[in-house]
């Protein structure tokens, strides 16, 4: 196993320090791991994965592996007050969560698992939204919820029983 990742790795090392400058480009969001380089090539990895990394070197792309969301450009959030009036409920949710906020306007509604995958996306134009947790397994899941014509945004973590 080692043999090959070994031989893996130092094949594509060789490919992308003979085709110019690689530039890692995301990586997952894990509790563990570290990275490993040759060259001008570097491998991302997460405990309980053999590596996580993206990666580009001229026209070739490298993705191996989870890769998770650019969660700076999606929730570009800086300066942003916080939503007022938002209901969560229940929490721990079994079957149904609903949201419900003070102010009506439009809103867009991010659910990411812990390891930053986003797990859904929608607008709530209203007041009110219900979703549907039954499918989803038992775990501590991050809404976040964001006005950005009045640069508004708030994040709250759910339990799913």
């Amino acid at each position: 196993m080692i043999r090959t990742f070994l031989t893996f790795f130092i094949g594509f090392s060789f490919l992308f320090t003979s085709t110019g400058q690689t530039e890692l480009v995301k990586t997952s969001l894990a509790p563990d791991g570290g990275s490993a380089s040759s060259g001008n090539l570097e491998v991302v990895y997460t405990t309980g994965e053999v590596f996580i990394a993206e990666a580009g070197a001229g026209n070739l792309h490298l993705s191996e592996g989870f890769v998770g969301p650019d969660l700076a450009q999606l929730l570009h959030t800086e300066g942003f007050a916080p939503v007022e009036g938002v209901d969560i409920f229940p929490n721990p949710v079994k079957d149904f969560l609903t949201i419900k906020i003070r102010d009506e306007g439009t809103y867009e509604i991010h659910m990411f698992d812990l390891t930053g995958k986003l797990i859904l996306h929608q607008t709530l134009e209203g007041d009110s939204i219900e979703i549907d947790m039954r499918k989803l397994r038992p775990a501590f899941y991050l809404i976040s919820i964001t006005d950005r014509k009045n640069k508004k945004f708030s994040s709250f973590k759910i339990k799913k029983i």
